[in-house]
């Protein structure tokens, strides 16, 4: 195994991750508009031309800095074989929003090491803002150093939720509990909105690897937890070929409020 490294060299690769994913966010926006977007393995997973070409830009940048990392995208799986240090991309997250024009996706660049995020950044397309994070070092929106407290909900909670399935099987457990819930389409949207407080917390039953590495840190450092349903937390992702594509379903938010989403969420369903 070998040894985290300095906090100089993480602080340098989640800038450098910030630049990279803003660079290309902002690219996408001035020239966003409805593109043609296909399906990948099903109607819900679609890929667009921007897609590919946006993850062989950010590979080839991170190959030029990184040259004996490991590379992995959504898109193209892995460029360069996994390694104790290998980068995960998911060029644009929220694929089906930008086809259709709008903007609400991001731009995920995450570093790993032994399959932990330690240095990491999203680009917010719908704050025009790139968010980072360093293992032990803290997050940020911009300039601004992210602090989430630790508190109970408010009285009419926002509670993000990504569920194919939609909001029935859970309504019934929520009625009298959430105030209003949040679709972006976006799991990197939903766990920036947490981090940066815009929610009071979110749940999602198909975030994979790609969506949640960069933003995950983001919460963590932060203040913030993402939590199995099962109450064990979420802080590495198995790389190996069969579990590539495995969701981590689970709930994120302060730890008071990760555990009252995780308790509603358990609770069994009224008669």
């Amino acid at each position: 195994m070998t040894p985290l490294p300095s906090r100089a060299f993480l602080r340098d690769a989640s800038r450098f991750a910030a630049r990279l994913a803003g660079r290309e966010g902002k690219a996408i926006l001035a020239g966003l508009r409805p593109s043609l977007a296909r399906p990948k393995g099903s109607p819900d997973d679609p890929v667009t031309d921007a897609d590919l070409a946006v993850e062989r830009r950010i590979f080839a940048e991170i190959a030029a800095k990184y040259p004996d990392h490991g590379l992995y995208g959504e898109e193209s799986g892995f460029l360069a074989p996994e390694r104790p240090f290998t980068w995960v991309v998911d060029p644009i997250d929220g694929t089906g929003n930008f086809a259709a024009g709008l903007p609400l996706f991001a731009v995920s660049i995450a570093l790993l090491h032994e399959r932990a995020p330690v240095a990491t950044a999203a680009f917010s397309a719908l704050e025009r803002v790139a968010y980072r994070a360093e293992r032990g070092g803290g997050a940020w929106k911009g300039a601004r150093r992210l602090h989430l407290q630790d508190r109970p909900p408010a009285p009419s909670p926002i509670v993000g939720l990504q569920s194919r399935r939609g909001m029935r099987p859970y309504l019934p457990r929520f009625l009298g509990q959430v105030g209003k819930f949040r679709r972006l389409g976006s799991a990197v949207l939903h766990l920036l909105a947490v981090a940066s407080d815009a929610f009071d917390a979110g749940l999602d039953e198909t975030a994979r690897c790609h969506d949640l590495a960069a933003a995950a840190l983001i919460l963590r450092e932060a203040g913030g937890v993402l939590l199995r349903f099962d109450g064990s937390p979420i802080e590495g992702f198995d790389l190996s070929p069969p579990r590539l594509r495995d969701a981590y379903p689970g709930v994120a938010g302060s730890p008071v409020r990760a555990r009252w989403l995780l308790d509603l969420v358990s609770a069994p369903a009224p008669t």
